[in-house]
């Protein structure tokens, strides 16, 4: 950015979006329970590509967050750097990938910590589809609030087209 401007831009915070995701180890996986509360768990990902189009999980099959998505699908993922300060908030939806050809066209060699037997026992895929991403990072000049001046201290939020572009 010219030291001048100082609009945030959507490429600028799309791109430190991106910085925040990868710094941020073990993101919170946000469901909702059969109760109606927040439902949270950190995650091992396979971390999105440079569009963040999507998001690869696994999980075993009888955890609780199958069935949570299962009833419905909307969830998010946070993702904190301590450091930064920074942190991306996700939201979207979650597709599971039950059929076994799935589990291991989408498998992850790191997951073997957790799933000893590889995608074919124990093991199911979750695709995470992001449409909302909230960004606050210091450090890369996104503050916490779009808009400092603003009534309201909301972060910068980008929004997925219909086409998938941010």
């Amino acid at each position: 950015r010219d030291s001048a401007d100082t609009a945030l831009t959507c490429f600028h915070c799309f791109k430190a979006a991106l910085r925040v995701v990868a710094r941020a180890q073990y993101p919170s996986l946000c469901t909702i329970s059969k109760e109606g509360a927040p439902s949270c768990r950190a995650m091992q990902p396979h971390f999105p590509d440079a569009s963040f189009t999507t998001v690869m999980l696994g999980t075993n099959p009888r955890s609780s967050k199958v069935r949570e998505l299962l009833a419905n699908p909307r969830c998010g993922l946070m993702f904190v750097d301590a450091a930064g300060p920074a942190y991306v908030f996700a939201s979207g939806r979650m597709a599971l990938h039950p059929a076994l050809e799935e589990r291991r066209r989408r498998w992850v060699d790191s997951w073997a910590l957790f799933y000893p037997e590889g995608p074919d026992k124990g093991f199911l895929a979750l695709e995470f589809v992001p449409d909302t991403l909230q960004v606050v990072s210091v450090g890369d000049g996104v503050p916490g609030a779009a808009v400092p001046e603003a009534s309201s201290w909301a972060p910068p939020t980008l929004k997925r087209t219909k086409d998938g572009r941010w």
